[in-house]
């Protein structure tokens, strides 16, 4: 199973269900994958936004020891923020309608229950 939350990452973009398999290997730490993020630690100057360019959160999803072992996908978008320390955030969009997102979404396919929120946090214009 695979539990995250619905948030944004400063360094990594958006990771969702991705950001747990960062421990999900036999090194020390998760270093050696963070200069394929959007706005890498290592390299405070560097920023990598946009589309077109290779994200080390597609190898960590697909790979058949990770991600095509998690049976279950649940999202916790209770309280949801931009990046891991700020405070939740209320939604302006319809149902919510400038209120906290209370949701818990569950899927056996992570796909679905990502784009479904990429396309909610795009709308709200994060």
């Amino acid at each position: 199973m695979n539990i995250s939350q619905l948030k944004g990452h400063k360094h990594a973009g958006m990771t969702m269900f991705t950001k747990n398999h960062f421990g999900s290997h036999t090194s020390g730490d998760a270093s050696h994958l963070h200069n394929r993020l959007v706005a890498p630690t290592e390299a405070p100057n560097i920023s990598r936004p946009g589309y077109g360019l290779y994200r080390i959160q597609v190898d960590l999803m697909e790979y058949y020891l990770l991600g095509n072992k998690n049976l279950l996908y649940l999202m916790d978008a209770l309280w949801t923020t931009d990046y891991e320390p700020d405070i939740p955030l209320k939604w302006e969009m319809p149902p919510f309608n400038d209120d906290y997102l209370s949701s818990v979404f569950a899927s056996q396919f992570p796909e679905s229950v990502q784009s479904f929120n990429h396309n909610k946090i795009r709308y709200e214009g994060r």
